[in-house]
C-alpha cells in the first residue's frame, strides 16, 4: 500500500475523533454529583487520551506526506451543559461505539502500512476499553 492511499483513511479516523463526545463532555459544565466524581475523572482521562490520539494521527499523516483535513466537533453535544452525567452518558456511549466500529472496520484496510496499522490497532484497543467502561457506568446507574 502506498502512503498516499492511507491519507483518506487517516483523515476519516481524525474526523471520527473530532466528532467524539468525550472531549465535549470533559469540557462541559455537566452536573456531576459527589458519587460520580471518580467516574467523571476517568472520563476526563479518556478525553485527554483522545486529544493525544488526534495528535498522533495528525503527526503520522504529516510524516507520511499527507495533509490533515479540517474536522469539527459535533454540535449535538452543545446541550451537555447543566445536564447530569447520567443523562448524557448514553449518548456518549453510542458515539464512542460508533468510533470503535470505525476503527475496527478500518484496521484491515491499513494492513499494508505498518505504522498506520500499529497506531490504529493501539487506539482500537483503547477505544474498546473506553466503551466497555462507559457501558459499565451506564449499567451501574441503571441498576443503582
Amino acid at each position: 500500500m502506498e502512503d498516499r492511499q492511507v491519507y483518506p483513511i487517516l483523515n476519516r479516523l481524525l474526523a471520527g475523533e473530532a466528532r467524539s463526545f468525550l472531549p465535549r463532555l470533559a469540557e462541559s459544565m455537566v452536573y456531576v454529583d459527589a458519587e460520580c466524581a471518580q467516574e467523571f475523572d476517568a472520563i476526563r482521562r479518556m478525553a485527554g487520551q483522545q486529544v493525544e490520539n488526534i495528535a498522533r494521527l495528525t503527526a503520522l499523516l504529516v510524516d507520511l506526506g499527507g495533509e490533515p483535513k479540517p474536522a469539527v466537533a459535533d454540535i449535538m453535544s452543545g446541550d451537555f451543559h447543566y445536564n447530569s452525567l447520567e443523562v448524557v452518558l448514553p449518548r456518549v456511549q453510542v458515539r464512542e461505539q460508533e468510533l470503535l466500529a470505525l476503527y475496527e472496520s478500518t484496521l484491515p484496510t491499513l494492513v499494508g502500512c505498518d505504522t498506520a496499522h500499529r497506531l490504529a490497532e493501539k487506539i482500537t484497543v483503547q477505544r474498546r476499553a473506553d466503551v466497555t467502561y462507559i457501558r459499565q457506568l451506564i449499567g451501574d446507574e441503571v441498576a443503582g
